[in-house]
């Protein structure tokens, strides 16, 4: 086999253009405000509509909360907010997403406020039934926390 180059001069290969950088498990619009202060900082995240079932805590959570609408039930919210660089723990702080994995769907409630060991919480479709708000103070150790 002859291999024919014009005009007998070999071009160079073309170089490889380096992918942009991307933060990884980090969705598009997160961002965490990580400080050396005790109480962990809540994350910020930008995005407007409210993907998920009406009536539900999810949607109740999400109406309070800005999340991305692909955590799903919320039994996976904790797992499923820490993969996309949101903070987690056990520390409660008033506008944080309280969660527990409890029973077949799991449960999430918006923080209203802390008072000691205390946290209280409000949520959708837990007390009351579907479609209702209801709050509730319980000891913080009920629930882990997405800041």
């Amino acid at each position: 086999m002859k291999i024919i180059v014009p005009d007998g001069v070999k071009q160079d290969a073309p170089k490889a253009v380096p992918a942009p950088a991307v933060a990884r498990g980090l969705v598009a619009g997160a961002s965490t405000n990580r400080s050396s202060s005790a109480a962990p900082q809540l994350t910020h995240f930008a995005f407007s509509g409210n993907g998920y079932s009406y009536g539900y805590c999810t949607y109740y959570v999400a109406s309070r909360r800005a999340v991305p609408s692909n955590w799903g039930n919320a039994n996976a919210w904790y797992y499923n907010a820490q993969a996309s660089g949101f903070s987690v723990g056990s520390t409660p702080v008033a506008g944080a997403i309280a969660w527990t994995g409890a029973g077949y769907y799991g449960h999430v409630a918006y923080v209203e406020s802390v008072n000691g060991n205390s946290v209280t919480v409000s949520e959708m479709n837990f007390n009351g039934g579907w479609n209702r708000v209801s709050s509730r103070t319980v000891s913080a150790g009920e629930f882990r926390y997405i800041y």
